[in-house]
């Protein structure tokens, strides 16, 4: 006697459970203030107020209401919407422009990008930083990308005043603690002068 369990056909799995998920979107909210905008940055969305990215970010604060935009929303939901976009001289290389403007990067050219995730946690650490949220400097490699995604956002002010929470237990002090300070001041000397104005 055979079993009917052993001859059942085996269903393909769906697309969608082939296909990875887009993650959920990351919601910022504070009292007193409306989600306006909509931050695409490889492959995680951000919900965010534009209040709080015009005030930290002096890119923010240049390119949101730019001449060059329609002054159209985005969106039914979104006054902004800026997207992911490689640069065309380095494939390697990606920033921020309005969603009218530049073409979003595809899922391919962003798995392309070197240490992407590291990148993108550096973002959202950025992010945090700006609406005073606790974040961790998980080691010396972060802090460098972190450093210079808040320089290309002209937000490194800041990011200064969020570092001594950010570095308080960070696993970056255990070993090498005398030559740390000393790469980093050298390596991004304006972030220091920058942050003590």
């Amino acid at each position: 006697m055979t079993s009917n369990l052993s001859k059942k056909r085996q269903r393909p799995e769906s697309d969608a459970a082939r296909t990875p998920s887009k993650p959920a979107p990351v919601v910022f909210r504070t009292p007193g203030e409306t989600v306006d905008t909509l931050l695409s940055v490889l492959g995680q969305d951000y919900h965010v107020y534009s209040s709080i990215l015009k005030r930290h970010s002096n890119f923010f604060r240049k390119f949101l209401d730019s001449p060059d935009k329609s002054g159209k929303p985005a969106s039914a939901q979104f006054r902004y919407h800026y997207v992911t976009v490689i640069d065309k001289d380095d494939a390697k290389a990606w920033f921020l422009e309005s969603s009218e403007m530049g073409t979003p990067a595809t899922a391919d050219q962003i798995a392309g990008l070197t240490d992407m995730d590291q990148q993108s946690d550096a973002f959202s650490d950025l992010l945090k930083a700006m609406y005073h949220r606790p974040f961790k400097v998980q080691n010396f490699s972060h802090l460098l990308v972190i450093t210079a995604i808040a320089d290309i956002y002209c937000a490194l002010p800041i990011l200064s005043a969020a570092l001594s929470g950010a570095l308080l237990g960070s696993r970056m002090f255990e070993k090498n603690k005398s030559n740390i300070w000393r790469t980093v001041i050298t390596s991004h000397p304006n972030f220091f002068k920058r942050s003590t104005t």
